[in-house]
């Protein structure tokens, strides 16, 4: 999953924030890649079945 947020209006991190919730880390470099080309792949996957074919 990519998550992007637009700058905050407060000083707390959305990292500290989201730290309990998260459960694998991702080192950067090769390993982000793959998981980024994986998570894109997935969505792609999802909503064509959801959405259907494109004409």
């Amino acid at each position: 999953m990519e998550t992007n947020f637009p700058p905050s209006e407060h000083r707390k991190s959305l990292k500290g924030s989201l730290a309990p919730y998260i459960k694998t880390r991702i080192h950067p470099g090769k390993e982000w890649k793959a998981a980024r080309e994986t998570a894109w792949k997935r969505m792609m996957q999802e909503r064509h079945r959801l959405e259907g074919p494109t004409p």
